[in-house]
């Protein structure tokens, strides 16, 4: 395993003890290091995305687990300053990227096991935990572009599944009539 995917799933599991335990002070030297290594985590992430393959889906899985549950454990400690780095610095690494993961959607002639959609799926964890801390507008700028590619059909089945399940679960966290409004919509589209 490389040693990006090692730091990660530890990082994920030592985050996660900490919480459980309500250390703060380990937990945030666990997010200090999370925090360094960020950069190499969104990177291998987006690498594994470009170069997809189902060999790679465990690593993937891996990823985006470090981010939703070592989000809550830090949400669960009222960690807030330190989560809005770590969001920011998600959001930033992502959009840098974005430009190529759009060509990448937008191709005609992508191959069939590359889910150019998964960036997507990380940016709306970002934006969850933005609604989480009430901070609507900034998560809303995410949802948007989500929705549009969403209502617009224009993926696969899978992909449009897989993004659709991480939409619902990040506008869940949006204050409740909006968040049904959204959710109502998907089913409405054709």
């Amino acid at each position: 395993e490389a040693p990006t995917m090692a730091r990660a799933n530890l990082l994920q599991k030592s985050i996660y003890v900490a919480a459980h335990f309500g250390r703060v002070d380990i937990v945030q030297s666990f997010v200090h290091l999370f925090e360094n290594s960020l950069a190499n985590i969104v990177s291998e992430y987006l690498t594994l995305q470009s170069n997809y393959h189902s060999l790679n889906k465990e690593k993937v899985d891996a990823i985006e687990s470090l981010f939703t549950e070592s989000f809550r454990g830090l949400r669960k400690l009222g960690l807030r300053e330190e989560i809005g780095r770590l969001y920011s610095g998600v959001e930033s690494l992502i959009e840098k990227h974005e430009p190529y993961a759009k060509k990448q959607r937008q191709a005609k002639n992508t191959k069939a096991d590359i889910d150019a959609t998964r960036p997507l799926r990380l940016l709306l964890c970002v934006a969850s935990g933005w609604y989480y801390f009430g901070q609507d507008q900034r998560a809303g700028v995410i949802v948007e572009e989500v929705r549009s590619l969403l209502l617009s059909a224009d993926m696969t089945p899978i992909e449009q599944k897989d993004l659709a399940c991480a939409y619902v679960n990040c506008v869940s966290h949006a204050p409740v009539d909006y968040a049904v409004g959204m959710i109502k919509e998907l089913f409405q589209c054709e």
